[in-house]
């Protein structure tokens, strides 16, 4: 045990729909949150405040890591924060964990990777059911023709007794579980990034297989629900799936044939659990963004997103914000532009105060580097810098989850705890 600065309490279950659309809890949240925020159009400058509060909540120490594979998010039981490690654990590097962290602050391995059947760096938000948490890790399960492993999906105790529910094969199975799970209709969906075919994945550098949806029961049963064929239908889904109305949503990262990107732009789409799939937008570049990454967040049944490039060019700056309706109507409701304004979006979005805020890769340089930022952003368009993580020790945040009006999240090997 070891223990740092003091946790703020925080609410162990779900008490509105608005918190329901920004955090993770024991119960899952599959429908959309009863937040009301006024819509507007058009683009605003941006502006800098900066004056909110930040502090650490908890370091892990070389080579251990942080959280940020699991794009800030964590979950609370019983007041209780659970999340996990891209590395650490067992070895010099560590193939990952899954820790627990109290509100005084003591920080506990509940499970260590051991790169055999458990698999090797877990990679995204946990998620629980009946007080288990379940989770993926992108690689390691053995079985597999890939020499690190296809991937794994796993259930840990919160007493730390771990089993592997599924190690994925490869082939026309997927490859690289890469957005967590979602909990829909007694069954677990997530998304790989690859896989689904024994070939390459057509006018794409994706390599094996466009990417799956997937579902897979408590007892481990599996099954494909779509496998993406590349080009105008999608390539490599990678953000976390929304379920919203019985229906999934997600994004792929290439595919959709649209727009100037050298491997397309990537899409937005729908799917049924019964694998009907179909593509909501194709993003084209440009104003319309490329590449979205992050999943999404839904308001009163509209979507909210980013794209993690080509928001003003074709040359990777910056992404946007954007917004789209469940048949189909997508417009950005904000272009980054670049230090000193935000850059490169990256994480899951939240909500505070009729505001939507995320992180961002870049946007501030540190030497030869982006440091990253936390920005807010309007539904009208107006958006700000709320803090720059300029030439710190802690850079590089990769998303928030919302406790009690303070934004938690990762960045370099650290908790922190921000309040606008």
């Amino acid at each position: 045990m070891r223990k740092q600065a003091l946790l703020p309490s925080f609410i162990p279950r779900a008490k509105t729909g608005a918190l329901c659309a920004t955090l993770i809890l024991a119960s899952g949240c599959g429908s959309g949150s009863n937040l009301t925020v006024h819509a507007g159009t058009g683009f605003t400058a941006f502006r800098s405040i900066g004056n909110g509060s930040y502090r650490t909540i908890y370091k892990f120490g070389q080579y251990r890591g942080g959280p940020y594979g699991a794009g800030g998010q964590f979950i609370a039981i019983d007041g209780i924060f659970y999340g996990t490690t891209a590395f650490g654990g067992h070895g010099f590097l560590g193939n990952g964990t899954v820790f627990s962290l109290t509100p005084s602050g003591e920080e506990h391995d509940l499970y260590k990777f051991r790169n055999t059947s458990s698999g090797h760096n877990p990679n995204q938000a946990l998620i629980a059911v009946d007080r288990v948490l379940y989770g993926t890790t992108l690689g390691g399960g053995g079985g597999c023709p890939q020499e690190s492993g296809c991937g794994t999906i796993f259930a840990v105790t919160r007493s730390g007794r771990e089993r592997t529910l599924y190690h994925f094969k490869g082939g026309s199975d997927g490859i690289t579980p890469s957005g967590g799970l979602v909990w829909l209709g007694g069954k677990f969906y997530g998304v790989t990034s690859n896989g689904g075919s024994a070939g390459e994945c057509p006018g794409s550098v994706y390599g094996t297989g466009c990417g799956i949806v997937f579902s897979v029961d408590t007892s481990g049963n599996e099954s494909v629900v779509y496998r993406f064929r590349g080009k105008r239908d999608g390539a490599a889904p990678n953000g976390p799936l929304l379920a919203l109305g019985g229906k999934l949503y997600g994004t792929t990262g290439g595919g959709g044939a649209g727009g100037n990107c050298d491997h397309s732009c990537g899409t937005l789409f729908e799917v049924t659990t019964s694998g009907a799939e179909k593509v909501l937008h194709r993003f084209g570049g440009g104003s319309d963004g490329s590449g979205p990454v992050s999943g999404m967040l839904d308001i009163d049944g509209v979507l909210y997103g980013t794209t993690g490039s080509d928001g003003l060019t074709n040359s990777g700056c910056c992404g946007t914000v954007f917004k789209a309706t469940t048949s189909g109507a997508e417009s950005p409701i904000y272009l980054f532009k670049g230090p000193p304004d935000a850059a490169s979006p990256n994480g899951r979005l939240v909500v505070r105060d009729g505001l939507i805020y995320g992180t961002a890769s870049g946007g501030d340089t540190c030497f030869y580097f982006d440091s990253g930022t936390i920005f807010g952003v309007s539904i009208a368009g107006e958006e700000h810098v709320a803090y720059t993580f300029s030439c710190k020790s802690v850079n590089q945040p990769t998303g928030l989850t919302l406790f009690k009006q303070t934004l938690y999240g990762s960045a370099s090997d650290t908790i922190f705890a921000f309040t606008p």
